[in-house]
């Protein structure tokens, strides 16, 4: 439609235009204005293209009347289109549209001339500002308008945003366009045709000031987005690090822990045990009223409950108990597992050894409580020696554990399931056991190197009268 309409109006202007026969001036402003077209401007931010041919065809209406401001601009809008794209039917509905807003500017202008001032009316060349805002006005919004609804019905998109979008701040080149062309015009009627001459350069000039300014918002936008781009990989790069960091971290942490804590129950182990036991020595050396004991514990009846249920009830059994012992102890008191069916326990600000006892006691309960492992309820008890800061004077967390575990001994040898107290009297007795040893052992061997005794003349050794505790015993 819109290009049935501007061949027709294009063809009624071009036959009136035959008619006037315009001079030289015409032409000369007729080519400046087609040769402008080539001149396309692009507004930053936005997807619009716009000329500078829009002052030009303005002053050609002021000047030659409306039949030569259609066909100006409509060749104008050809030239335009063919230097943007080359389609057929883009190029075509361009210079119909251009031939359509030029034909109802010039209308336009033309009624506001008689309606606004009648004596203005019959000199074009100088114009109202009025009249100059209604042709800036009209000529935008037909242009805008008809390019605003092909576009929304080609993406399906709202009119409105569309135009908002695309063409609202075009409008400002539409009206400075017309201000500029009155001022020509005006310029013109005073001084003759050589000013339209003179401002070509100033237009050229402005045009190519514009370009420059183009570009250096070009190449600072372009600046702009790569600094962006810097500044996210940076922060990616920072993110990386920082994720880096904190897995290094959790690593670290992870391993200090598995080398401080007990692997399958999460307790202290022996390491971490003998560390807070050097905490606690300190502290009692500085302060006399600082007393803590420690309770070496093993249970009783557990290899008979890992060699008949298996490794993994033994497993249960142990966690189980791990998480009992450390629910009927308080916070700042310390479990840990020595390794087997060996537990120890740091009671750290006790008052006296009667409260041990007391804790000792419960222990116990809390340890003989049944187990339900596979639907198999399993018990056991526990035997506990005691060891107090105040027993003797303690300078390595070794002897003390050594004489808590000396205690327990005791209580295995004194029936099981109970708790044992350290006494000076016991350490004694270990060393007496220790000084027979040695002293049996030459009696029972001959000179002889041991691979010159026949398998059956070696000597069976004697049970003693108590059990006799190796190193290996006490890791088992």
């Amino acid at each position: 439609m819109v290009i049935c309409i501007g061949v027709l109006t294009f063809a009624l202007a071009a036959h009136r235009l035959l008619n006037e026969r315009h001079g030289l001036a015409f032409v000369m402003l007729a080519t400046m204005t087609i040769a402008s077209s080539f001149f396309v401007i692009k507004i930053p931010t936005i997807n619009c293209r716009i000329t500078v041919s829009d002052t030009l065809l303005f002053l050609t209406m002021l000047l030659f009347g409306g039949p030569a401001a259609v066909v100006v601009g409509a060749l104008a809008g050809l030239i335009s289109a063919l230097y943007i794209s080359k389609k057929t039917i883009t190029v075509l509905f361009n210079f119909s549209l251009m031939a359509i807003s030029s034909f109802v500017t010039a209308s336009a202008f033309q009624w506001s001339m008689e309606i606004l001032n009648t004596t203005a009316a019959r000199e074009p060349r100088a114009p109202s500002l009025a009249s100059l805002c209604v042709i800036s006005l009209v000529h935008y919004s037909v242009n805008s308008g008809f390019v605003s609804i092909d576009h929304s019905l080609k993406t399906a998109s709202p009119f409105f945003r569309t135009w908002k979008t695309h063409y609202l701040w075009t409008s400002v080149s539409y009206f400075i366009g017309a201000i500029a062309a009155g001022t020509i015009a005006r310029l013109t009627a005073v001084f003759g045709f050589p000013t339209l001459i003179l401002t070509a350069p100033v237009i050229v000039m402005l045009y190519l000031t514009y370009q420059t300014y183009l570009k250096t918002v070009e190449t600072s936008a372009a600046q702009a987005e790569q600094a962006r781009q810097f500044a996210e990989q940076q922060q990616i790069y920072i993110s990386e690090l920082e994720l880096t960091r904190k897995e290094l971290h959790a690593s670290r942490e992870h391993f200090r822990n598995a080398a401080l804590h007990d692997m399958l129950t999460g307790l202290p182990n022996r390491t971490l045990l003998l560390d807070r036991l050097h905490v606690a020595i300190d502290h009692s050396a500085r302060s006399t009223s600082s007393v803590f004991a420690v309770l070496f514990m093993d249970l009783d009846r557990f290899k008979i409950v890992n060699d008949s249920l298996g490794h993994a009830a033994g497993d249960q059994l142990l966690v189980t108990t791990a998480r009992r012992l450390q629910a009927a102890l308080r916070s700042s008191d310390t479990v840990a597992r020595l390794g087997g069916d060996e537990f120890a326990v740091i009671l750290d600000g006790v008052d006296s050894s009667g409260r041990v006892l007391k804790i000792a006691d419960s222990l116990l309960h809390v340890v003989s409580q049944p187990i339900h492992i596979n639907g198999q309820g399993v018990w056991t008890t526990a035997s506990i020696g005691i060891a107090l800061s105040t027993s003797r004077c303690y300078l390595q967390p070794e002897e003390l554990l050594r004489d808590a575990d000396t205690a327990m001994y005791q209580a295995k040898t004194s029936g099981r399931g109970r708790w044992e107290l350290f006494e000076t009297a016991m350490h004694h007795e270990e060393l007496r056991f220790m000084t027979r040893g040695n002293e049996l052992r030459p009696s029972c061997w001959r000179e002889e190197s041991i691979d010159d005794i026949p398998y059956s003349a070696a000597p069976i050794a004697q049970p003693l009268d108590r059990p006799f505790k190796t190193t290996a015993d006490i890791q088992m």
